[in-house]
């Protein structure tokens, strides 16, 4: 059993097919590292906090996941704000479906909260859209 890997693997799949061009950071927690050295493109995957629940014999619970999308400006500032804002919409639009999910373990669904595009304190030049979700998984214990 290992859902939180199904979680990481079924988001990145779904990033990377919008673009694959951005390049996964590797890191496990929302520290700003990646906004510090960001090329071009880079994402971040964020699988925060839960509170299971038991039910008869198998657990529930809601799973706080986002998807951190770095992008650097070029020439025409607005134009990639808008390109990259797209982007963050299909990625969410793709997570959140259940055909997709329905082929899954442990995840029974997906739900988008927030897309947030927010500056970069530290580069002028670079936006960061925090895409959020809600992740309901069901799993029992061997």
């Amino acid at each position: 059993m290992n859902i939180i890997s199904e979680i990481r693997d079924y988001v990145k799949a779904k990033v990377e097919s919008v673009d694959n061009d951005l390049d996964f950071d590797g890191f496990v927690f929302d520290t700003e590292k990646v906004g510090m050295t960001a090329t071009d493109c880079t994402y971040k995957l964020v699988i925060g906090e839960t509170t299971p629940t038991l039910l008869d014999s198998s657990y529930q619970a809601d799973i706080d996941t986002q998807v951190w999308i770095y992008k650097a400006s070029g020439n025409n500032q607005v134009e990639d704000f808008d390109d990259t804002y797209c982007k963050a919409l299909e990625i969410a639009s793709l997570i959140i479906d259940q055909r997709s999910i329905d082929q899954l373990n442990f995840i029974k669904s997906i739900s988008n909260t927030a897309i947030t595009p927010e500056p970069v304190v530290t580069n002028d030049n670079l936006f960061r859209y925090r895409i959020q979700f809600t992740t309901n998984v069901y799993y029992k214990l061997d």
